[in-house]
This record gives C-alpha cells, structure tokens and sequence, in this order.
C-alpha cells in the first residue's frame, strides 16, 4: 500500500489519531492497532564496531547500520551507528483473546519511552503508524481537516506532542 493510501486509510478511520514530534522534521502519525509489537522488542540506537555487529548478529538480534563514523574520511569505517532490535516482551502486555489485541496493563502510568515509543519506522505489517516529515505532515492536516468538515460538518484538528 503506497503512502498516499495509508494516509487515506489513517484519516478515514475515525480512530483517536496523535501526531508525535520524532525529530526536528520527522513526525509519528496514526494510532495505535493495539498489535503488540512495540511491546514485544526494544529497538534502540547505539554506537557499534564491526566486531559489535558480527557478535549481535551471532546472537540473533537484528541490526541495522545508520551511519558510519571514521576518524579520516580516507579510512574505512571502524564505528557505526547501529539500530538494533532485541526480542523483550513486557511483562505488562497482555492478549486478550476475544478482541485479539493486546493491552498494557499500566497504559496510563507506563514510563515515557513507552509513550513515545515507536520512533522509527520497526516495519511491523501490524503496526498503524506511519512517518511523515513536515511538508507531508502539512498535506495530511490539510486533508484531515477536509474530511472532517465534509463528513461531519465540523471542524478538527490534532496537536502535536513533543
């Protein structure tokens, strides 16, 4: 599903929508499908060697190289900014069975890197957010206003949570 259709998607959905400030020009937009997956693995940003790499990969945990720091731009990378995902469920999620979605159990009192959490693209099929950067996030405003005033002739907007 292209991003134009997703946006669509998100809108008509009726769905309690936030938009989060990920970044100086990034932003999480969407809800939350309630699937778990966030929940179920931690996905953190480190500094990492090749040899940090070939041991986590050794050790099943995903990781993907951001960037690459040298010392001089003429030698090959020694460090890397690494996204590494590692399977850690949380012992407050539970599954509950007959609306197959998951629920935390501590939603209103769960720390703050839960609220804000994600803050990447994870690529979970399930997961209902998507990233925009300014100029899209402009474009969807636009056209979520829009689509409140000619369904439901009024107005609505979102805030942005920092």
């Amino acid at each position: 599903m292209g991003k134009q259709a997703r946006i669509s998607e998100i809108i008509k959905s009726e769905k309690d929508i936030e938009i989060i400030r990920c970044g100086n020009t990034k932003y999480r937009v969407g809800y939350c499908s309630q699937c778990g997956e966030c929940c179920k693995t931690i996905n953190m940003d480190t500094k990492g060697s090749k040899t940090a790499i070939d041991w986590l990969e050794l050790h099943n945990v995903k990781v993907t190289t951001i960037g690459a720091i040298t010392k001089d731009p003429r030698e090959e990378a020694t460090e890397f900014t690494l996204s590494i995902s590692l399977p850690c469920p949380c012992k407050e999620l539970k599954y509950i069975t007959p609306l197959k979605h998951f629920r935390c159990n501590i939603y209103k009192d769960r720390p703050v890197i839960c609220q804000m959490y994600p803050k990447q693209t994870i690529g979970y099929k399930t997961c209902t957010y998507m990233f925009l950067n300014t100029e899209e996030l402009e474009k969807f405003s636009q056209e979520y206003t829009n689509y409140w005033r000619n369904t439901h002739g009024q107005e609505k907007t979102i805030q942005i949570a920092n």
